[in-house]
């Protein structure tokens, strides 16, 4: 059976799921990373009341007023996930996949509690990856391995970074580039 991941990237109000999730994108990918599906989803609070660190936001530059216009409940971005994730795992579960991803997988885990009957426990994460080919001299010891030192160590333009598809796609393109150099290496 093919290998499929579930690569995703959220936007919150804070480090920690007591913050408000207000964005999840994401997509299944195959095992050479094509984008099979996305999911784009802006969350609102089922409470009304946004839970958000000034510094978040400063990151994120999310405009509350403009996201609550467009945002679904907590509840509804739940049910829209879920039938997503069933579309794609009839042949089994997902790897979950993005940068630093623990941190997203926390607020997923939130948002819809069954999340891990989707997703394997085993995650492919770009910063880990990114390490090994430090390690590997594929990266400078330099980098700091955040995903935009990442991005410009590999030649990819980063430009709209903390937007959730935007990070999607430029995670994407580290797995891609990551992998290749390091079975250049091999």
């Amino acid at each position: 059976m093919a290998k499929k991941y579930f690569l995703f990237d959220c936007e919150t109000g804070g480090l920690d799921p007591s913050y408000s999730l207000l964005t999840l994108f994401g997509g299944v990918l195959d095992s050479n990373f094509n984008v099979i599906e996305t999911i784009d989803l802006a969350i609102k609070p089922s409470s009304g009341k946004y839970i958000v660190h000034p510094m978040a936001m400063k990151t994120n530059k999310i405009d509350l007023v403009q996201h609550d216009a467009m945002a679904v409940t907590e509840k509804e971005a739940a049910g829209k996930l879920h039938s997503f994730l069933c579309r794609h795992t009839h042949a089994g579960r997902l790897i979950p996949a993005g940068h630093n991803v623990r941190l997203d997988l926390n607020f997923a885990e939130v948002l819809l509690p069954q999340f891990e009957q989707y997703v394997l426990h085993r995650a492919h994460d770009t910063a880990s990856i990114a390490s090994l080919a430090q390690n590997l001299g594929i990266l400078s010891e330099g980098c700091s391995l955040s995903l935009p030192k990442i991005c410009e160590e590999l030649g990819i333009d980063s430009t709209g970074l903390h937007n959730a598809q935007i990070d999607f796609e430029l995670t994407r393109q580290v797995m891609i580039q990551l992998e290749q150099r390091i079975k250049n290496r091999a």
